[in-house]
């Protein structure tokens, strides 16, 4: 079989080495090229089938009705109904990013020395990946789970991005071109700095994913793409294919990844393939999951089971956009007032006249005009609604997980529990994702140690993450949060994380709670911030403690040199105040110290007797730091932390 050829090649590590090749010159596998071509022809009747299938799930989410009239008599109403469950539910799903962390139970215990440094990289790897592609790739991935019912994320390493275009700058021949991918070079050795590794969720009606009982053996892609982009993405390779199309043209890639080799091609230019060379690592840089399909059933048709499922297969969609157009076509038809004119005899007419104020209709002896009795629209088809709005609401989501309040009145609680149990359908698109998200970042850091050489991706406060390919274990497991973020949320959880970790004997621990109730990740970090800010608190008591203390003896010193000076005043009054000349008494080591000097002196010993020590001016009492007049005491950056706590107010 070609596909088996095609995995049985030899790998990187041992294929025969070959004489290096010169900078933007490519060897391809011509023959496996060709292998791949006639692989990918059954892959094609495979993703034909399945954009069928999805089509019919497009129109009721892009409320597409191919089932309405064209008579503008006709109001066509379409149900709106599909397009907001879908979109409700990636909303909540969505509401905050998902989060990684490192499980002991789940890891070696040499991942806790690095265990922290893995978490922040894998977020930051995350949030830059969707800084650049400037969207929540998370969003894109449970709108394909909920519309699609397959999640497709695909990993792109941002140095292969650099070599491509290094690869073009060397061929580039002309000013023009030296200048226009030195600037796509700069662009992506920027984007390199941000992060080693791109996250980019995939259309599953362009790609087939073909699992065996060993995980992913191929994945093929066929995308529409415009030329610009193709360049941006292949630099050299494609320069010499798409120098005659303009940058707004499109064409067509073909991508097919096996356990060993790579093969791109543009079916419009068939010189030669894009790659057609061992790609060099262990695994396929892809994850495809499905949340809610079953693979038990042989036919491919029926592997899908996405949100609409049901409302496409039961005509349930249909009917509902049936009875509101009959609804609203009737309600337009009869909106004008229609009348009933009785003759009194066979060739009465009546006569309107308008020369009056709000018009008066004149009718001959023996006729009447009256207003026809009529309803607009008929209570049964009310009814039919109701029923076709109750089976929507069965087969997707209630709408009380949207927001809509339950029938009949009922407290809060009531209806936050009404709520919380709507949301069950959002549980498989849930846990398909945290899967998702945690193969791939796993594939993240095995591309990273398998490439070699430290990484760095810097933080926002510019702290430098050092990755040591080395530090990585062989196998790293994740645990990712894909949770629902709602104020009602925060509120029980936060209640029940008080009732769980206090007291001398809590339930779990608080490293527990942060996790799994707090949905907090780096709970280490967490815990040194609280450790940080407690002694900062504390240092800041202690050092107004000091200040007032200080104050008080000043206070008293004062206090205690205006009496001196009074008594001094009135001991000049008196004959024989034994006062030498000058008006200053000597000591037995000179002159005396004033009245003023002699009281601070005073209240600056008060505390230690034995051996005082200097005065307010110099080093303080106690040996405490010297304070000038009016001003606070200043306070330490890192404040009286516990050991191992940061110096600093974390990241």
């Amino acid at each position: 079989m070609a596909n088996k050829k095609i995995s049985e090649r030899p790998t990187s590590a041992t294929a025969p080495k070959e004489e290096p090749i010169q900078e933007g010159v490519y060897e391809y596998d011509l023959e496996g090229w060709k292998e791949a071509q006639t692989l990918v022809t059954a892959l094609d009747a495979n993703i034909s089938d399945k954009i069928s299938d999805f089509e019919e799930y497009e129109e009721i989410y892009y409320m597409d009705w191919n089932s309405g009239s064209a008579d503008p008599d006709v109001k066509t109403t379409i149900s709106p109904d599909g397009h907001d469950k879908v979109k409700g539910a990636v909303r909540l799903l969505t509401a905050t990013s998902p989060s990684w962390e490192v499980p002991r139970k789940s890891n070696a215990r040499k991942s806790d020395k690095i265990s922290d440094t893995l978490e922040k990289a894998a977020n930051l790897m995350w949030l830059r990946s969707n800084a650049i592609a400037q969207l929540k790739t998370e969003k894109e991935m449970a709108f394909s789970g909920f519309l699609y019912d397959e999640i497709h994320l695909e990993l792109v390493s941002t140095a292969d991005i650099v070599t491509n275009m290094k690869d073009a700058l060397s061929k580039a021949e002309t000013p023009a071109a030296k200048a226009t991918w030195k600037g796509r070079l700069k662009k992506a050795e920027r984007i390199n700095e941000m992060t080693p590794i791109l996250f980019e969720c995939l259309y599953p009606g362009s790609a087939e994913a073909v699992r065996g009982r060993t995980g992913l053996d191929y994945y093929y892609q066929k995308v529409k793409k415009k030329v610009a982009d193709v360049l941006a993405e292949w630099g050299g390779r494609v320069d010499d294919l798409l120098q005659t199309m303009k940058p707004d043209e499109w064409v067509t890639i073909k991508s097919l990844w096996g356990d060993t080799y790579r093969y791109v091609w543009i079916d419009e230019k068939m010189d030669h393939p894009v790659y057609a060379e061992p790609h060099g690592l262990s695994f396929i840089p892809v994850v495809a999951v499905r949340p809610e399909g079953s693979r038990l059933t042989t036919n491919a048709k029926r592997e899908h089971e996405p949100m609409l499922y049901g409302a496409v297969k039961s005509g349930v969609y249909d009917r509902e956009n049936t009875i509101l157009t009959v609804a609203f076509t009737n309600a337009a038809a009869l909106l004008n007032a229609t009348f009933h004119f009785q003759q009194g005899q066979k060739d009465d007419t009546f006569r309107l006249d308008t020369s009056k104020v709000g018009g008066v209709v004149v009718t001959p002896p023996g006729s009447n005009l009256k207003p026809l009795a009529k309803e607009m629209i008929n209570p049964d088809v009310i009814q039919l609604l109701t029923l076709a709005k109750q089976f929507m609401d069965q087969t997707t989501m209630y709408s009380q997980a949207l927001g809509l309040a339950p029938e009949g009145a009922g407290n809060f609680s009531y209806t936050s529990l009404v709520a919380q149990q709507g949301r069950l359908p959002l549980v498989a698109v849930k846990e398909a994702m945290a899967i998702a998200l945690n193969t791939a970042m796993q594939l993240a850091f095995r591309w990273i140690k398998e490439a070699g050489g430290k990484t760095k991706i810097t933080n926002r406060t510019q702290e430098s993450l050092e990755i040591n390919p080395d530090d990585i274990p062989n196998l790293l497991e994740f645990d990712v949060k894909v949770e629902v973020d709602l104020p009602q949320d925060k509120l029980q959880a936060g209640n029940l994380a008080t009732m769980l970790a206090k007291g001398p004997d809590p339930l779990v621990s608080k490293a527990w709670v942060r996790s799994n109730v707090l949905q907090i990740g780096q709970s280490d970090d967490e815990q040194r911030q609280i450790w940080y800010e407690g002694a900062s608190l504390a240092r800041y008591q202690t050092d107004l403690t000091m200040l007032m203390e200080r104050l008080k003896a000043k206070m008293a010193a004062m206090q205690q040199a205006q009496e001196m000076e009074r008594a001094k005043a009135q001991g000049q009054g008196q004959p024989g105040g034994g006062q030498v000349p000058g008006g200053e008494q000597p000591g037995p080591n000179g002159p005396a110290p004033s009245p003023e000097e002699q009281a601070m002196a005073a209240a600056a010993g008060a505390g230690q007797p034995s051996q005082p020590g200097p005065g307010l001016e110099g080093q303080g009492q106690g040996g405490l730091p010297s304070v000038q007049a009016g001003a606070l005491p200043a306070i330490a950056p890192g404040g009286m932390t516990p050991p191992g706590a940061p110096q600093g107010g974390g990241d």
